[in-house]
Order: C-alpha cells, then sequence, then structure tokens
C-alpha cells in the first residue's frame, strides 16, 4: 500500500508567526497535486526556476511513493520540500512582486492564472524570522536598483495591483528556494 503523503498545514503567516512557527525555515514549501498535462519536471521548474542535478534528486527523494517521475497521474499529490538556494547566488538587484500568497497552492495556481497574459512572471518562495513563508509572485526582469524598478512598475503592461511593491533588500536571515541567478 502506498505511504500517504505527509500533511502540510497551511497557516496564514501572522498566525505562524504569533505561534513562533516563523523561527526556523520550513522542510516542506507544501503539497501540489498534478493537473491535467503537467509533470513533475514542470513544477519542479517553475519552483526552483533552474535544474540543478542534486536539487532535483532531492525533490525525487521526498515523494518516495511516486514510482515513475516521468509518468505522474493527474491528481497525484507532491510535496515540495524546501530546499534552499544559495544565499551567494542572488544578484544584487531590485525585482517587482506582483502579488504575494500565503500558500504553495495559492501562489502555484496564481503563477498558472497568469502565464497568457503575463508570461513574464515567477514564482519566488522565501523565508525569514520576520514574514515566515512567503510565495512571491515576481516580474522576471531583474533592475539594477530600486529607482528603476518603481518607474517600470508604473508602466507595466497589464497593469499591476495597487499592492505591488519593489524588493531589493532582504533580511539577513532569508532563505530563499528559488535560484534567481541561473534562471527564472
Amino acid at each position: 500500500m502506498p505511504e500517504e503523503p505527509p500533511t502540510v498545514k497551511s497557516q496564514s503567516q501572522s498566525d505562524a508567526y504569533e505561534s513562533g512557527e516563523t523561527k526556523k525555515a520550513p522542510s516542506v514549501l507544501g503539497q501540489w497535486s498534478i493537473k491535467k498535462g503537467q509533470t513533475m519536471r514542470q513544477v519542479f521548474d517553475d519552483i526552483f526556476a533552474s535544474y540543478d542535478p542534486e536539487v532535483f534528486r532531492k525533490f525525487v527523494r521526498a515523494n518516495p511513493r511516486i514510482d515513475n517521475i516521468a509518468l505522474v497521474q493527474t491528481g497525484e499529490i507532491l510535496i515540495i520540500p524546501a530546499i534552499p538556494a544559495s544565499r551567494d547566488n542572488m544578484p544584487k538587484k531590485a525585482f517587482i512582486e506582483v502579488a504575494r500568497a500565503r500558500t504553495l497552492t495559492e501562489a502555484y495556481d496564481l503563477l498558472r492564472s497568469h502565464a497568457g497574459n503575463r508570461s513574464g512572471l515567477m514564482f519566488f518562495p522565501f523565508w525569514n524570522r520576520r514574514e515566515g513563508l512567503v510565495f512571491a509572485l515576481l516580474v522576471k526582469k531583474p533592475f539594477n536598483d530600486r529607482q528603476t524598478a518603481l518607474e517600470a512598475l508604473k508602466h507595466l503592461n497589464p497593469p499591476v495591483p495597487g499592492d505591488a511593491r519593489v524588493l531589493d533588500s532582504w533580511d539577513d536571515d532569508t532563505v530563499f528556494y528559488h535560484n534567481l541567478e541561473n534562471g527564472s
């Protein structure tokens, strides 16, 4: 009998912060149910940005109940491990965040919903003690500085929600789960 995937709690960031759960980086980002036509590799590429054989092996090991990674079935549940990207590879750039989600599923659905009209977006999960686990949706194109990014934000087409903002600095304890240096 196949093992049941571990349950991943979905908790708002404020609840997590108040309960002290933001004090430690997560070991799992969440779960994802495979959609029709989707592959394990597509999910991996969307979340982790670039192919690294060692990171992909960790991703596969987190899903031992999947017999053949090339033939995942619609509805199969993937466990998305929290595999940190090297902080040294983070470019010293500014990014436009167009949306933020509380859960992996919410963020991934948001990314997929924008695939047609805003394909220049990427999924960007990160964690720090102050905010807890964050699932941000960023414009793929980085900017050299905050001012350039703020100007670009005014002219994005289609327009972005009013809560869009520029990210150009990170808390010292921030852990990234997406490699901005090697891919988007």
